[in-house]
């Protein structure tokens, strides 16, 4: 499988993931003990008529939840692998849809960041009963997919605000493909 494979191999409410090359991707895929650094979800599929490829929404830090065009994600990406998931259309479908109604929100703060990531601050968050998400209209990348699930009706393992790209990654209903370099 090629970068192009899977930019026409795509369907919408597929997961794409991303292992990238730069310190931030680097802590998180230490942090988390998986491969993946950033996931987004296929919103519109490539139409040969139009000209018009994959296309993803993702929450990035600096430009928040936005639409971008998978051939576009060549900044920071080591590898890619198309996660597809193994779900009906419909919920592939509802999945797109709230993600895609999220565009225009903010990328979560680094207080939430941290929040979400730190097992100290979680447990004493939940000891003091202070809910997971602090700042629901905010979003970091793992956490507006999962929250895109969860809205299309599956159950989801944990809060969306504590999931990393490894947890989605790992989600029984998805199935990775290899992963690929990211052209430059």
């Amino acid at each position: 499988m090629t970068f192009d494979d899977i930019e026409t191999q795509a369907r919408v409410g597929d997961l794409v993931f991303f292992s990238g090359r730069k310190l931030f991707s680097w802590l998180i895929r230490w942090r988390s003990g998986s491969r993946w650094s950033h996931v987004g979800i296929i919103v519109y599929v490539a139409d040969e008529e139009s000209g018009i490829g994959a296309q993803v929404v993702e929450s990035l830090e600096g430009k928040g939840v936005h639409l971008i065009r998978l051939a576009e994600w060549r900044r920071d990406r080591g590898k890619v692998s198309l996660g597809v998931v193994d779900l009906g259309l419909d919920v592939r479908l509802a999945a797109a849809t709230h993600a895609s109604r999220q565009r225009g929100r903010r990328y979560c703060s680094p207080w939430q960041f941290y929040r979400s990531f730190s097992w100290f601050w979680r447990r004493v968050h939940r000891l003091l009963g202070i809910p997971d998400d602090r700042e629901p209209q905010r979003y970091f990348c793992s956490e507006l997919v999962a929250e895109s699930l969860f809205y299309s009706g599956i159950v989801m393992p944990k809060s969306p605000t504590c999931m990393y790209p490894g947890d989605v990654a790992e989600l029984p209903f998805v199935t990775l493909s290899e992963p690929v370099a990211v052209p430059s």
